[in-house]
């Protein structure tokens, strides 16, 4: 169509989605009601869904969002699980040689068996565990095919074309995040799932990312205070899973 002007509306929904449209692009939208087919039967519950127009969406209204995305690439992601522990808590920025830190057995063994490495710092921490700083050499063209390559912590990515790639390499990647940013607890009886960072860029490519393999989550931003004691100079942002 010719472009011409008309109203948009920003819809924002409770789980921090936007979605900017004309007045009149249909949006699908439901409402609980209540209804009675016999007497015998008594009230029953029913959902009304329908397409209406933007502009007839009212504060309180329920819009459907998109479930999943079940539709990927068939690209290979070279290691997706070790490049998401990089991602995680590596370093990668400017011509430094990458470095991966953490005090995981499971991934310091599987980094030192397969990679040309030089273990820089090692100590053994109050809990037992023994933390490196690990050089890994002669990955940085692999990052630069990525397209991640030289990013620093504030401006991390996913690799580009990202939705090219197979379905399996997804999720490797996801699960290389989430083991080395990412938390299991519970709270008053309910399991949380979160994944912290200092970039909430990239914090949500990773929900957009979820929400393409069918897990729904929220982003919220935790205020820095900084005390006698503190470490933390900035904002950070934590992704949680609501899903059940």
């Amino acid at each position: 169509q010719p472009p011409f002007e008309k109203p948009c509306y920003r819809i924002t929904t409770t789980t921090d989605r936007i979605l900017e449209c004309s007045e009149d692009h249909p949006i699908l939208w439901s409402t609980p009601k209540f209804g009675t087919t016999k007497r015998s039967e008594g009230r029953k519950f029913k959902k009304q869904t329908k397409f209406v127009e933007t502009k007839d969406i009212k504060v309180g209204d329920q819009i459907a969002i998109i479930d999943k995305i079940d539709f990927y690439g068939n690209k290979k992601m070279w290691n997706p699980r070790f490049i998401g522990w990089l991602i995680g808590d590596g370093s990668y920025g400017g011509n430094k040689t990458p470095v991966l830190s953490g005090c995981d057995d499971e991934i310091t063994s599987f980094v030192e068996n397969n990679f040309d490495v030089v273990v820089e710092k090692q100590y053994t921490t109050k809990t037992g565990k023994q933390y490196k700083e690990i050089r890994i050499k002669n990955i940085y063209k692999e990052l630069e095919k990525l397209g991640i390559r030289g990013q620093s912590k504030l401006k991390k990515t996913l690799p580009l074309e990202i939705h090219s790639y197979l379905k399996e390499d997804i999720c490797e990647l996801l699960g290389g995040i989430f083991d080395t940013d990412g938390c299991v607890h519970y709270t008053k009886g309910m399991l949380y799932i979160d994944l912290t960072s200092a970039s909430f860029d990239l914090l949500n490519e990773i929900r957009f990312l979820l929400q393409k393999i069918g897990i729904h989550c929220n982003i919220r931003k935790i205020k820095c205070k900084i005390g006698d004691d503190s470490k933390d100079k900035n904002d950070w942002y934590v992704l949680y899973i609501t899903d059940i």
